[in-house]
C-alpha cells in the first residue's frame, strides 16, 4: 500500500526493523510521537499499525529487536510492541542528563528489565514488564538464597573431592596455575559450583588435621604433612572466589594454625579477600595476634596489613574501632621497634579513612 509511505523522504529518518521471525516494523517519526506498521515478511501484507505518543523517533536513544517485539526509546521515553502490534508498556525515562547520576546508554532484557549504564560506571535496573508464567513459586514468598544453596554442609558424604583419602600430593587439579589463573581472570562460569565444593571439601580437611594436631595426640600422617607447597597453594585459593562462602573458613584456619609459614599465607588471603560480612574474620585476627610469638616481627606487620585491608574494604565505624583497638596491642614496648613503628602507621591508615 502506497498510501503508508505517503509523505516520507529519503531524509525522514524512518527505518525498518525486524519483529520477531514473521514480521518486520517499518518505523517513522509523526510530530514528536512514533508511528508503526507491522508486516508479514512471507506475504508483504500491512499486520497492524498504531501511533506511539511522546517517543521522538528523529532522535532515537535506542531500538532493538526481540522474539516477541520491539523496543522503541528516545532519552526520555520508551515502550515495548509486539509482534501483533499492541504496545504492551511505555515508561518514562530518567533524564539522560541531569545534576546527579546521568546515564549514557539503555538497554532491555528478554526477563523485563530497562537497564541503564549511568556515567559514574553504576548501573541501574527497572522492571517494567512482569512475565506471570514465570512466576513458578505457588507460595507467592520469595526465597532468598546464597552460595550455600549450591555447596553441601560439612560432613556430607559423596563430596566430589575427598582430600583425606589422598596420598603424597593434593594435587595440581585443585593446587595448579591453570586453575588459579582462570579464578583470577573470572573465566570458570559453569565450574564455579564444582570448584568451590572441592576447595570447601580441602580448606574442612585441613581444619580437621589442625584440630586434631592440636588435641594433644599424635596426627595421622597427612597430605598436608607431606605436600607443604600444596597446601599453601590451596590456602592461597580462598580468597580468589569473592563469595559469603570462605571468610568463615579463613576465620577458622586463623584460630587453629600454628605453623608459621601457613600463617603467613593465610594472613596474607585475610587481606586479599578483606570481605568480613560477620565480622568473624577481624575477630579471628584479634585473636591471631596473640597467638603469634613476640618475636616474629614479619607475621606482625602481615597482621597489620590484613587488619588494615578488612577496615578499608569494609568501610563501617564499627570495623575501624575493631581495628584500631588489635593495632594499638602491637604498640607494647614488648614488640620490635619496626613493628611498633608499622601498626602506628596503620592507624594512621585507618583513621584516614574516617575522614
Amino acid at each position: 500500500d502506497d498510501s503508508i509511505f505517503a509523505g516520507t523522504a529519503k531524509d525522514d529518518k524512518s527505518f525498518f526493523l525486524p519483529a520477531g521471525t514473521s514480521r518486520a516494523a517499518l518505523v517513522q517519526p509523526l510530530s514528536g510521537n512514533a508511528k508503526i506498521t507491522l508486516f508479514d515478511t512471507g506475504s508483504g501484507s500491512v499486520s497492524a499499525a498504531l501511533t506511539i505518543p511522546n517517543i521522538n523517533m528523529s532522535r532515537p536513544a535506542y531500538t532493538a529487536s526481540y522474539e516477541n517485539g520491539i523496543l522503541l526509546a528516545d532519552d526520555r521515553h520508551a515502550a515495548f510492541v509486539s509482534v501483533d502490534g499492541i504496545c504492551e508498556w511505555s515508561a518514562v525515562l530518567p533524564q539522560k542528563s541531569s545534576s546527579g547520576e546521568s546515564w549514557n546508554y539503555l538497554t532491555y532484557t528478554s526477563s523485563g528489565f530497562l537497564v541503564f549504564c549511568r556515567t559514574s560506571w553504576a548501573v541501574s535496573g527497572y522492571r517494567v514488564a512482569q512475565d506471570m508464567q514465570t512466576r513458578s513459586n505457588s507460595g507467592g514468598k520469595k526465597v532468598l538464597t546464597d552460595y550455600s544453596s549450591f555447596i553441601k554442609s560439612e560432613g556430607t558424604d559423596s563430596t566430589p573431592f575427598d582430600v583425606r583419602a589422598i596420598t603424597g600430593e593434593i594435587g595440581s587439579g585443585l593446587t595448579g596455575d591453570d586453575r588459579r589463573g582462570a579464578l583470577i581472570q573470572g573465566m570458570y562460569g559453569r565450574k564455579e559450583i564444582t570448584w568451590t565444593q572441592e576447595l570447601l571439601d580441602a580448606g574442612r580437611a585441613y581444619l580437621s588435621y589442625l584440630r586434631s594436631s592440636g588435641s594433644g595426640g599424635r596426627p595421622a600422617p597427612s597430605v598436608f604433612n607431606s605436600d607443604m607447597t600444596g597446601t599453601d597453594r590451596m590456602l592461597r585459593q580462598l580468597s580468589l572466589y569473592g563469595t559469603s562462602t570462605f571468610p568463615p573458613l579463613i576465620a577458622q584456619l586463623l584460630n587453629s594454625e600454628k605453623n608459621s609459614a601457613h600463617m603467613r599465607t593465610l594472613l596474607e588471603t585475610a587481606a586479599d579477600c578483606a570481605y568480613d560480612p560477620d565480622g568473624s574474620l577481624l575477630d579471628a585476627l584479634d585473636r591471631a595476634l596473640f597467638s603469634i610469638p613476640v618475636q616474629d616481627a614479619a607475621l606482625q606487620l602481615s597482621l597489620c596489613d590484613a587488619v588494615y585491608s578488612v577496615c578499608r574494604f569494609m568501610g563501617r565505624p564499627a570495623f575501624y574501632r575493631h581495628g584500631r583497638d588489635i593495632l594499638s596491642n602491637l604498640l607494647s614496648p614488648q614488640y620490635d621497634s619496626r613493628v611498633r613503628t608499622y601498626a602506628r602507621r596503620t592507624l594512621t591508615r585507618i583513621a584516614d579513612l574516617e575522614l
